[in-house]
């Protein structure tokens, strides 16, 4: 039998964890054997080196770059021989330095169908990249007329996306016209690459074609798409039962007196998964790029109906 060793670590309160447990349930229908292994433990080296040397490890797989060696030469995972999936679950020019380390036996994946698009063009990447879309473990959820949640939107809010997009200011007049002027091109074709709308405002002077280059663009927009995506979803929904599990919603509902939502604040993303099962309806809010979102998966996947914003890919 085939033998994974799967990468876990304590991030996004639990999600990468629970997506993992999932995941080995996935390969285990495959006839692969799944495992676990905490990055942070301070023996984690000498135990990947030990299931490789007792015959636990044909291969392995780090989510979101956990435990991922980024030295360029004498790497760890070519030293110790077996292949690497190299898994992540937002767009790569986030990721950039860790794309580009040279792993002879290494797949990267995303969830971004744009990433295709954008990385297919870019020179020197050392590795395949694949589109891996989320998927999820059906589950068995409660009937209908016993779900007491009826609508849940699991997010995170943050400041209100406006104030975000002033404080572009703070990188001078130039830089936050350039912001500007990328975020209307965008925003005339949501569901196209948010790289796409940099290169048609910005291609003149930079190498698009360079992720270092785009990055400081790209995860401005990003933070203020992510931001903007999820208040004016919430913002049409205004009088709806609508609960709303995650951190950093101050804002919105100091913004929004009379709102009649149900803040609830963070919580284990097991626990969130719980709720799943008593929502009637599941909201998810993200950018046209981001390709797929595992709340979506989640959500059919404990009998509920998952209402989206569109993503290219969806």
């Amino acid at each position: 039998m085939t033998k994974a060793v799967l990468f876990t670590g304590p991030v996004l309160h639990g999600n990468v964890e629970r997506m993992l447990g999932g995941l080995a349930q996935g390969f285990a229908a495959l006839g692969v054997s799944a495992s676990l292994l905490d990055v942070g433990r301070p023996d984690f080296a000498d135990a990947l080196r030990r299931k490789v040397e007792g015959g636990e490890a044909d291969f392995f797989l780090s989510p979101t770059g956990l435990g991922l060696d980024l030295g360029a030469e004498n790497n760890f995972f070519d030293r110790i021989g077996r292949p690497l999936v190299s898994l992540y679950l937002d767009p790569l020019v986030g990721y950039a330095d860790q794309v580009f380390v040279p792993i002879r036996r290494r797949v990267v994946t995303t969830v971004s169908d744009c990433d295709l698009d954008y990385w297919g063009a870019v020179g020197g990447v050392p590795n395949a990249i694949r589109h891996l879309p989320h998927a999820a473990t059906p589950g068995v959820g409660r009937g209908w007329a016993g779900r007491d949640i009826p609508v849940l939107f699991p997010a995170t809010g943050g400041e209100d996306p406006e104030r975000t997009r002033e404080n572009w200011s703070r990188h001078g007049e130039k830089v936050a016209a350039e912001l500007n002027a990328v975020l209307e091109v965008y925003l005339r074709v949501p569901l196209q690459p948010l790289t796409t709308a940099i290169g048609e405002v910005l291609g003149h002077r930079l190498d698009v074609k360079n992720p270092y280059a785009i990055h400081p663009y790209f995860v401005t927009l990003e933070v203020y798409l992510r931001r903007r995506a999820r208040w004016r979803l919430l913002e049409a929904l205004k009088g709806l039962p609508v609960c709303v599990v995650g951190e950093a919603w101050e804002a919105f509902a100091a913004r929004h007196p009379g709102h009649g939502f149900e803040f609830v604040g963070p919580r284990p993303a097991f626990e969130v998964q719980n709720m799943m099962t008593r929502a009637k309806i599941v909201l998810n809010a993200c950018t046209g790029f981001h390709g797929t979102h595992e709340r979506v998966f989640d959500a059919a996947a404990a009998g509920a109906a998952a209402a989206t914003t569109p993503t290219r890919w969806f």
